[in-house]
Parts: structure tokens; sequence; C-alpha cells
């Protein structure tokens, strides 16, 4: 006889152990990251949202060059603020959420008016 069970459906495990349920599932974002265009010497704030059990945490890279290194990033949050963006701010930026069942990533864009992005 079975004492536990564990059950797998699409992307969702339910673990059940005579009175305990576990739910876990990999990150998934809430919606897609919206693309921002901002005048140049502001403060700007990336955020993104994922659900998942357990809750994600966050990572944010850049597909054409660092991270200004001024950046802060909050790896519970979701966010990344960017302080007194300049052209050299403008990008690219990825925002990957990871628990131990898998990541998921979403992508956005920072144009700085009068600035061209090169991908």
């Amino acid at each position: 006889m079975c004492t536990s069970c564990l059950e797998w459906t699409r992307n969702l495990i339910l673990y059940n152990t005579s009175s305990s349920y576990f739910d876990a599932a990999s990150p998934v974002f809430e919606s897609s990251l919206q693309n921002i265009v901002t005048p140049p010497d502001r403060d700007i704030t990336l955020s993104c949202a994922a659900q998942g059990s357990p809750m994600p945490t966050y990572s944010w890279s850049r597909l054409n060059g660092a991270i200004p290194s001024d950046a802060l990033s909050s790896a519970t949050s979701g966010d990344l603020r960017l302080f007194t963006v300049t052209s050299d701010s403008a990008g690219m930026y990825v925002c990957t959420a990871t628990n131990s069942f898998g990541s998921a990533t979403s992508m956005t864009t920072l144009d700085v008016l009068g600035t061209i992005v090169l991908c």
C-alpha cells in the first residue's frame, strides 16, 4: 500500500502524505514586461513578478552590456532600480525568475530619449 503519492500534472506537482499537501510549480510570469521610454537623468524601476511554489527569486541581466554598477536589485521583489539613466543605461533587460522546479524569463527594453538602442 502506498503511504505517499507523487502526482505530476502540467507544471504542477501535488505531494500528498496522509494529511498534508504541498503544491509546487515552476515560475510563470503574471504578465509581460512593458517597454519603457524615458527622458535622461531620471530614476527608473524595472519590475517583474512571477507565480511559483516555492516563491521564485529574481535576477536581472542585460543583453547589450552590463547592468549599471550603481543599480540596485532585489532577489525577492523582482525590482531593478536604475539611477539617473543616461544613454549608457538604454538597452534590453532580462528578468529571470527561478525556483527549485525551474525558471522563466521576461524581457523589456529601456529607451532613453535621444539615444538609439542597438540589439
